[in-house]
């Protein structure tokens, strides 16, 4: 299972914060269609707990722009992206409703969908 969200990020080229699309996911090939970054606080105030790429938090994984390899994908992008993953995977949009009344945790999250399989 795969849980994709967007979360605000900060682009220190474009000196501006905006939304990419992340996941949690434990599938390969989701994970290949993703890079890693490292998570930082949205505010000075904000407390992280800085433990190893390995464990929680810090580490994330962002869907890859596939027009530009340097960029992650953004919250525009996301028609592009359900389109390549329908090819492989079915949205459950039901458990949506279960967490949509959480919606936002302390990183900016927005949940988005879940995937599984066909």
């Amino acid at each position: 299972m795969t849980i994709i969200y967007s979360e605000p990020y900060y682009d220190s080229y474009e000196k501006q914060y905006i939304q990419i699309l992340v996941c949690e996911t434990q599938d390969v090939d989701i994970m290949n269609m993703c890079v890693r970054y490292l998570r930082k606080p949205l505010s000075s105030f904000q407390q992280m707990n800085y433990h190893p790429c390995g464990t929680f938090t810090m580490c994330n994984y962002a869907f890859k722009n596939n027009t530009c390899c340097d960029k992650m994908m953004t919250i525009q992008d996301m028609p592009q992206l359900f389109m390549i993953l329908s090819l492989k995977y079915d949205f459950d949009y039901k458990m949506g409703k279960l967490i949509e009344k959480q919606n936002i945790d302390m990183y900016g999250r927005k949940f988005i969908c879940m995937l599984s399989k066909k």
